[in-house]
């Protein structure tokens, strides 16, 4: 007798809810085990990538804010009258 069978035998007249209970608590631990394999695999990559995109949004900020204090942007260098 399998565990789910186990499990299910002392709940005859709801025995199919008993059973679907099992199965999707098999089902999550099963997903969650592949979920802990696959972080601990691809971990470093995933960081490394985050760490790219942050360094690149840092980059684009700093060039927006060079552009934004350049003599060239502030409002001395504006035509009169504007």
């Amino acid at each position: 007798m399998g565990p789910m069978a186990a499990s299910c035998v002392t709940t005859r007249p709801a025995a199919w809810l008993s059973a679907a209970g099992v199965f999707t608590g098999t089902l999550l631990a099963t997903e969650h085990a592949v979920l802990e394999i696959d972080e601990a695999i691809n971990r470093d990559a995933l960081e490394a990538s985050f760490q790219d995109d942050i360094d690149g949004v840092e980059r684009a900020l700093m060039q927006a804010c060079v552009r934004c204090t350049s003599p060239a942007s502030t409002m001395s260098s504006w035509p009169a009258g504007s």
